[in-house]
């Protein structure tokens, strides 16, 4: 491996054993390692500098390949770079660290429009149901919370390789003031039964409107859809994928029929909207790569 940092690469291998965060948290967390990267790395020229750029981005993509946020934003930090034409290896350090800052600032605001508009949904309901651990329909729990709103929140035990998400969500739920309950994975038609809808959080949205979560979300969708409960999944614009994908031991593909809504910082999305954003992913990838781009930019 080419000469890197030990404290960028202690930020990958911290994004890599990770496994209680969810996709929005270990998205920031890798845009700390491209800052870290941007300041510490060594390099002789802009070529070198954008080559170990690359090398960051990748460890980290492949660190989490599930959670496409991660490979999105760090090629979206690449596109920019090159986009801006710098001529010198100082101008592209300054102007590296000035984008993952800005990326990290836009990335949170992103999260926060993507949470309010998520917690509108609890509004006169009784029970919401859930599974996996997503911190951002946590977040949203809390800006309903903060509304005055108040509501049950039932959670699948989502148990992999020994480790509850569901349990970790629930407790976190219940230090909001929320009444938050547990329920087994084998029993999920009962608890939404009981809930006024789902929601979940997504680590990729699929071009096709499909999503990638962890289990049990495809159990959980079917059950929602036999029981007539709305399902909304809620994540950021940067979760959509440019390519189909398959799930991971311990993630779920949902396939477009059985998803109702997606929420993300513009609100309820056309999926028409994933198509084209996922042609600017491709773009971002592409960067990541050191590829030519589709389109001159993204709009």
């Amino acid at each position: 491996m080419e000469r890197l940092p030990a404290e960028v690469l202690a930020v990958v291998d911290r994004v890599k054993r990770d496994r209680r965060s969810g996709a929005s948290q270990l998205t920031l967390l890798s845009l700390e390692a491209l800052r870290l990267a941007s300041a510490e790395v060594e390099a002789d020229s802009l070529r070198e500098f954008f080559g170990k750029l690359r090398l960051v981005g990748c460890l980290l993509s492949e660190a989490k390949p599930s959670m496409v946020s991660i490979a999105n934003i760090a090629g979206r930090l690449l596109w920019e770079l090159e986009k801006a034409a710098v001529e010198s290896l100082s101008e592209a350090r300054r102007l590296a660290l000035n984008l993952s800052l800005k990326l990290a600032g836009g990335y949170r605001e992103a999260l926060r429009k993507a949470a309010f508009e998520a917690s509108r949904l609890m509004a006169g309901v009784k029970a919401v149901a859930t599974c996996s651990y997503s911190s951002l329909v946590l977040e949203a729990f809390r800006v309903a919370v903060e509304n005055g709103l108040s509501f049950r929140v039932l959670a699948a035990e989502s148990k992999v390789k020994g480790l509850s998400h569901g349990r970790n969500l629930a407790a976190k739920a219940s230090s909001l003031g929320l009444k938050a309950e547990v329920h087994p994975d084998s029993k999920l038609s009962r608890m939404v039964k009981e809930a006024s809808l789902v929601l979940l959080g997504a680590d990729a949205v699929l071009p096709d409107g499909s999503i990638i979560n962890g289990s049990p979300s495809l159990k959980l969708a079917g059950e929602a859809q036999r029981e007539a409960r709305s399902l909304y999944v809620v994540c950021d614009s940067f979760k959509i994928s440019p390519s189909p994908m398959k799930a991971e031991e311990g993630f779920d593909l949902v396939p477009r029929e059985l998803v109702g809504s997606l929420i993300t910082e513009e609100g309820k999305t056309a999926f028409s909207m994933v198509r084209r954003k996922a042609l600017e992913a491709e773009n971002f990838r592409r960067a990541l790569r050191g590829e030519p781009g589709l389109f001159s930019s993204t709009r």
